[in-house]
């Protein structure tokens, strides 16, 4: 290679880098400014050109139906294994009854959908009666079996209750997972290409007060949101055009969940304007 090619190139590899490094400072103090002063939140981020960033991305939060994502991934990959029929089709009449508001209502009890289409509605409207039905077609314990095989190791996450209305409130509470953890559950599912009916299924949530709250026209979130009391969790991929980014938002003990929400949906814009509405290395080294 001429030399003085060889030369230009590094210095433009130098370059990269650290504007690299100074983007991913941004990132930092953006997630800061969100959990930083609030010991119970924790923010997990993950973009190419930043590689991960996180605050308390190691602490153990109730995860609510954020586990969801965890229950679905397991009963696919029975279906994949020959366990469970994908196209098997279920009468509304067998899910069991909520007192809290349910998207089944909406149906004939005599009316069908299949296995795969529960697991798309579990994504999108995280109606409960639908994960208890999956819970019961797929034991807890591979769902376990199926984090440790995404590489979650089994002494960083608790799974010990479902999602009937008794196991709502402090039960619930027991099921625990990290935001670093989190993001790669949902990586897990984002990465597949078979799985895009998943993510058009989560980017057409019925649930978006947090991440896609600020979001501008044309940005997707295929996110999933978890709650109990004092728990505002969402988790999803946001996308422009071909460019995204992923992070994982949990909390525990907070006040307002209003506002917890609010400080989510601010800290997800924030992110994106850094991270896709331009060409983030060139404007970090500006």
């Amino acid at each position: 290679m001429n030399p003085v090619r060889a030369s230009t190139l590094a210095a433009a590899d130098a370059q990269a880098g650290s504007s690299s490094r100074r983007l991913r400072a941004r990132a930092e103090d953006i997630i800061a400014d969100f959990a930083q002063d609030h010991p119970g939140r924790s923010v997990t981020v993950d973009h190419d050109d930043i590689g991960r960033v996180a605050v308390r991305g190691a602490v153990a939060r109730p995860a609510a139906s954020v586990f969801k994502l965890a229950l679905v991934l397991a009963v696919l990959r029975q279906c994949e294994r020959g366990v469970l029929d994908a196209a098997a089709r279920y009468r509304i009449g067998l899910f069991p009854p909520t007192a809290f508001p349910s998207l089944l209502t909406a149906f004939d009890p005599d009316h069908e959908i299949s296995l795969r289409e529960i697991c798309r509605l579990a994504l999108q409207t995280s109606d409960n009666p639908l994960a208890v039905f999956l819970d019961a077609l797929c034991p807890r314990s591979i769902v376990a079996e199926t984090l440790e095989q995404i590489g979650i190791s089994r002494d960083r996450f608790e799974l010990c209750a479902g999602y009937t209305d008794p196991e709502l409130g402090a039960a619930n509470r027991a099921n625990a997972l990290n935001s670093d953890d989190a993001l790669t559950l949902l990586q897990a599912i984002t990465a597949r290409q078979d799985y895009a009916d998943l993510v058009r299924a989560m980017q057409n949530s019925t649930r978006n007060t947090r991440i896609p709250a600020f979001l501008p026209p044309g940005a997707r979130a295929a996110h999933k949101t978890g709650t109990l009391d004092g728990v505002a969790n969402d988790v999803g991929m946001i996308s422009s055009g071909e460019r995204r980014f992923w992070a994982a938002f949990l909390t525990e003990r907070e006040a307002d969940l209003e506002q917890t929400a609010l400080d989510i949906g601010r800290c997800a814009r924030s992110l994106f304007d850094l991270l896709l509405s331009h060409d983030p290395i060139s404007e970090a080294s500006r």
